[in-house]
């Protein structure tokens, strides 16, 4: 195959692109406040993080196109047509080209196809290949292979072919759109990988499989006790604590009297009451060491109980003896979750404290823990895409419609993302209870200062919340497992749990399935939801799920 550089067009700048000085924001057609700073196309990079209408699931890393990178100036120039092209292809010179995308891509896809053209275009380089005229099959091949057994960061991995699809479309892209381009090009008789559709149609089948069963059932019934059971206790723990914090910033900082404060030390021991363990104290207190009796005492709580801000050193040394005699009676415990009310076990056989005590960092990870189950509830049995998900807001939960004697109708709204304008469109689902109550609780989780039209769900259910949700609920058996600090648990401390308290699920799930997050995170939700991600009783998308139908 020739690999002569092209003289049909005119190239190396001896044409003015047809993008040169356009506003990329009005070239795609998106609106950004008055007053936002606008990207050019000669900018190298380009900013979306203000448009108006982004969709919530598109990470804030995706939202700048970023084309510094690429070592080679002119084809800098060319990725930055290219990419132009694919936002507006009702462009008059990108209409004319006979294989150009007809629809506007999506932010967060031109992302991922950026980072695989600058691994591209810095890879030829790096073969010194100086002019994509010089570009062949075998450099198409090579780079498809080593992307598809290589990370970014030169280690090697298992072959990828979904990594080496996306290196061929990039690669194939560059073809598709040469004529556009006015520094560089390839050669006109390349053809890569001749023979391969550029996309391939995914017929009516998820490419994520289902969640089998023996994954699913324990999942979701984790999710729906975590809910359903623990929720109610959890929140209001939360609104405790979030009292107790509001009552100490009222708090003088004056001197503490020392008989209200005796008189404090004393109740603890009459009542048998542990003080609050402080996890913090090397950042709070430097004048007391890590070997003092009295290192772990929160005595911040304990000034707060004589009805101060804090305790002075010389205020402490008046104290020390009888404080440290009372700690040494009655000891010290984490100071949330004590005296837990009983709940029914997940098992049905009796009753247990839903918690034990906690942390201030325990509680946070068990309130992550919920949040995680509350979108994983969602997620199983709503069949929403993740688009949809990410765009519901705190309001979300529409009023219940009574549809028959004793029947009631649940709706949850949100935006349809895929396959419509930038921004979406307003859109209902009909659910059952369950998906009702779990958005509710996530709602509920955000605490008293969200507002209507704050997302209800901050961030994506990927692997790490996943794994993090697993991992408690196989360690505590989503009962007082959140008794032993999910920051401090032993395995001694599981053991004595598990012992104590018996089989909370019907089985546990093992650290291999990874799978569950991703078909979970894709719509593709086994036996509750089709390939269209709705379940087998629900309506046809975009089909009654306003007002008609059941």
């Amino acid at each position: 195959m020739s690999t002569t550089s092209l003289t049909e067009a005119p190239l190396h700048g001896a044409a003015p692109s047809p993008f040169a000085g356009a506003d990329i924001c009005g070239l795609a057609g998106f609106v950004q406040p008055i007053g936002a700073a606008r990207s050019v196309f000669e900018d190298d990079v380009w900013v979306f993080t203000q448009v108006i209408g982004i969709p919530a699931y598109v990470a804030k890393c995706a939202r700048p196109l970023d084309f510094s990178g690429i070592i080679n100036a002119r084809w800098k120039t060319v990725a930055k047509e290219y990419i132009a092209a694919q936002m507006a292809p009702g462009h008059e010179a990108v209409r004319t080209l006979p294989y150009a995308n007809r629809t506007v891509r999506v932010v967060n896809g031109l992302y991922a196809e950026l980072l695989e053209l600058v691994r591209w275009l810095n890879w030829l380089t790096a073969q010194g290949v100086t002019e994509l005229g010089e570009v062949t099959e075998h450099h198409c091949k090579s780079f498809a292979q080593y992307r598809a057994t290589h990370r970014p960061n030169g280690k090697k991995t298992h072959d990828r072919p979904s990594v080496r699809r996306a290196v061929e479309l990039t690669i194939i892209g560059l073809a598709r759109y040469g004529e556009l381009f006015s520094t560089d090009r390839y050669h006109p008789g390349l053809r890569p990988f001749p023979g391969q559709a550029t996309s391939k149609p995914s017929g009516n089948a998820n490419k994520t499989p289902p969640v089998a069963d023996p994954t699913f059932q324990p999942l979701l019934s984790a999710a729906l006790y975590l809910v359903q059971t623990l929720a109610p206790p959890l929140l209001r723990e939360l609104g405790a604590k979030r009292r107790y914090v509001a009552h100490r910033a009222t708090l003088p900082a004056t001197r503490i009297d020392l008989d209200e404060l005796g008189a404090v030390i004393r109740r603890h021991v009459e009542e048998q009451r542990p003080f609050d363990r402080n996890v913090n104290w090397a950042k709070a207190r430097k004048w007391i060491s890590h070997d003092d009796p009295l290192s772990q005492v929160n005595l911040y709580a304990l000034a707060a109980e004589a009805g101060q801000r804090e305790i002075l050193p010389s205020e402490l040394s008046l104290v020390r003896d009888m404080l440290e005699a009372a700690v040494a009676a009655v000891g010290i415990e984490e100071p949330f979750c004590r005296d837990a009310s009983m709940v029914e076990r997940a098992d049905g056989h009796g009753e247990v404290p839903w918690s034990g005590p906690l942390s201030e960092r325990g509680l946070r990870a068990l309130t992550g823990v919920v949040k995680t189950a509350a979108h994983v509830v969602i997620v199983a049995l709503s069949g929403m895409r993740q688009s949809e998900l990410r765009e519901m807001n705190v309001g979300c939960r529409v009023p219940p419609i009574e549809s028959g004697p004793g029947l009631r109708r649940y709706k949850l709204a949100s935006r349809v993302i895929k396959g419509k304008p930038l921004g979406g469109v307003p859109d209902e689902w009909v659910v059952i209870w369950e998906a009702y109550q779990a958005a509710e609780v996530a709602e509920q989780l955000l605490g008293p200062d969200a507002e209507i039209g704050d997302p209800l769900l901050t961030s994506p259910l990927d692997n790490n919340r996943f794994t993090l949700f697993r991992q408690w609920v196989n360690a505590r058996r989503t009962g007082p497992g959140a008794g032993s600090d999910p920051g401090r648990a032993t395995d001694d401390e599981d053991a004595q749990a598990h012992t104590r308290l018996g089989d909370r699920l019907p089985s546990r799930w093992s650290a291999g399935r990874k799978g569950a997050a991703q078909a979970l995170v894709r719509g593709d939700h086994g036996r509750i939801c089709g390939p269209s991600g709705r379940g087998p009783g629900q309506v046809p998308r975009g089909g009654q799920r306003r007002g008609g139908g059941a």
